[in-house]
């Protein structure tokens, strides 16, 4: 039985690492493919704290490291806001 999208628990990501190194190639000159390490696939990860949804717009920073959690639409329309925020957290 296929599992729903929003039930989707298998990750397993198919692509060859080479694939996903061409396309970064454009962007990121000598990238190679061993460069490159999986951490999970599909795009809309859900986070839950405690079973319940999280909402959107987490921002947590440890260290010297940002991270930007939960970006679900309105994402990307918010961008630039965003990285205001980001960089005052800087």
């Amino acid at each position: 039985m296929k599992s729903s999208p929003d039930k989707k628990s298998d990750y397993t990501i198919e692509t060859p690492s080479q694939v996903f190194a061409e396309g970064l190639s454009k962007f990121i000159k000598n990238v190679r493919a061993e460069d490159l390490e999986p951490a999970y696939a599909g795009n809309r990860p859900k986070l839950y704290k405690n079973g319940a949804p999280c909402g959107d717009f987490i921002f947590l920073k440890e260290a010297n490291v940002i991270h930007l959690l939960g970006m679900e639409s309105p994402a990307l329309t918010a961008a630039p806001a965003i990285a205001r925020y980001v960089v005052k957290m800087v």
